[in-house]
């Protein structure tokens, strides 16, 4: 068997319940489904940070962000870190970025030989163009206010640049001469916000939707990291009205999504040896999509820090089958690295999934997944998680208390058993495996000198005559809302 092509669509905020095969009556995604139904999904599959820029350099890198030192979203990579497209690249493939990776900084290619289309988000250190690709949805792109209430029917710039993506993809795969094995990264923006949908799509999920039920049973034990998040956010004003209505234009954009995949799908297939290509799907992170309150990312509740992932390649792997036990979006850099015959990276975290792909492998409970994040301005604090057999176990800094929830009885996470007198030693087991890779004070220090040099880095991008690498641009009139 010849060397396979690997396709890696990435998506951008999708919530891992929100797909059709996972039995969602609501949602449809005939394309996702049909790419289960040829593959393995990954059921219990984790972000190793819930944040654009450090999730995504998790996957590049196979590293934890206590290695990388990427945090947040003001934070890059260096350009002399190796990643995946460099190892993949030297195994002998031809290594291509078509659309939306969030790097930041000047190097936006990092390993990848050509990139087809720039990014719609800010990739500059202190330049944001969010409002020139957005225009007057600008501040919906970002958490706050203005995020759940510009929100409804209409049109963004996450559809123009999708299409974009999806079309430069397919030109590239039908014109391509290159005969090396391809390595080709997609990356989709929806359904990142701004939460906009198309209006027949829109009118069709708020009709269909259930209202939302605002019941207080999570205020008991909400944990008071999570109190001053959602705060600091302004999520406590929010209404069912304002959360029926964000679902509906979400679902809507996952419709959209789906709607390319099936366009990718059909392009790999026309182009490639679809025998021998693995299609991969997957997201960055998830979106609260208003369960406890709460919208947007940036927590470790489940919403927010789990990923759909699915792995097709019929030819060799497993079809139509579902694993759940815990894995985590590190265990596919390994795993890619592998598929490609490529060389490991120095000091990567992770295991590989390729026994799941092969034989339907059972983990055993002692497998930990970790994630982490850092400080942002006004939102987060420094958190980190570790979830392992059925508990998970949440650490933010600067507060005593941990939460520690029991996914497999409480998978929405209505009952903290972090101050339950009969978990304190597993609490003291899982925070003492988990502090062995994470430092809160040592993460907030660094993120606070990381917001000083940005703010100098600001000024400059405002005050310089440097000439910027050209980002994609909006089409003149094309996001609005009702």
């Amino acid at each position: 068997m010849d060397t396979p092509n690997i396709v890696l669509i990435l998506s951008d905020q999708h919530n891992a319940n929100v797909l059709g095969y996972k039995d969602d009556q609501y949602i449809k995604t005939p394309n996702l489904d049909r790419l289960a139904q040829s593959g393995v999904s990954f059921d219990q599959c984790y972000c190793n940070a819930p944040l654009c820029v450090p999730s995504r350099t998790t996957l590049l890198t196979g590293q934890l962000p206590f290695k990388t030192n990427v945090y947040g979203n003001m934070q890059s990579l260096y350009s002399d870190h190796p990643t995946i497209a460099h190892a993949i690249c030297n195994a002998g493939y031809e290594t291509v970025l078509s659309g939306r990776m969030h790097f930041q900084g000047e190097d936006q290619h990092h390993g990848f030989e050509k990139r087809l289309v720039g990014d719609v988000t800010p990739f500059y250190h202190g330049y944001d163009f969010t409002k020139e690709a957005f225009e007057d949805l600008f501040d919906a792109f970002l958490p706050g206010p203005a995020g759940f209430k510009k929100h409804g029917a209409g049109m963004s710039s996450i559809y123009h640049f999708d299409n974009e993506v999806v079309k430069s993809s397919d030109i590239f795969l039908k014109e391509r001469k290159d005969e090396r094995p391809l390595f080709m990264t997609i990356g989709l923006s929806a359904p990142h916000p701004p939460f906009i949908s198309e209006k027949e799509s829109y009118q069709y999920y708020y009709d269909i939707l259930p209202e939302p039920d605002l019941t207080d049973e999570f205020e008991k034990d909400l944990h008071p990291a999570i109190r001053e998040f959602r705060n600091l956010r302004s999520l406590n004003t929010l209404k069912p009205e304002d959360i029926k209505s964000m679902r509906a234009a979400y679902y809507g954009l996952i419709e959209f999504l789906d709607t390319n995949v099936g366009r990718l799908i059909d392009s790999i297939t026309t182009h490639l040896d679809i025998e021998n290509t693995i299609i991969i799907y997957t997201s960055d992170h998830g979106e609260h999509m208003g369960n406890n309150h709460l919208i947007f990312k940036g927590s470790h509740l489940e919403d927010s820090v789990r990923i759909p992932m699915i792995v097709s390649y019929p030819e060799k792997y497993l079809q139509h089958t579902s694993i759940e036990e815990p894995t985590c979006m590190i265990d596919l850099s390994r795993t890619l690295l592998e598929m490609a015959s490529a060389q490991p990276l120095p000091a990567m975290d992770g295991e590989s999934l390729s026994d799941y792909l092969t034989c339907s492998k059972t983990n055993s409970e002692q497998r930990s997944i970790i994630s982490q994040i850092g400080t942002y301005p006004k939102t987060f604090t420094p958190s980190a998680m570790i979830r392992k057999g059925d508990y998970k176990l949440i650490s933010y800094h600067g507060y005593e208390t941990p939460s520690l929830f029991n996914i497999a009885d409480d998978p929405k996470e209505k009952d903290d058993l972090g101050t339950n007198e009969a978990y304190q030693e597993l609490i003291q087991r899982l925070l003492s495996e988990l502090n062995t890779k994470w430092d809160g004070q040592k993460v907030y220090d660094y993120c606070e000198r990381a917001y000083e040099h940005y703010g100098i880095l600001n000024e400059w991008s405002h005050t310089s005559k440097y000439e910027k690498r050209k980002n994609w641009k909006a089409i003149p009139g094309s996001n609005y809302y009702k």
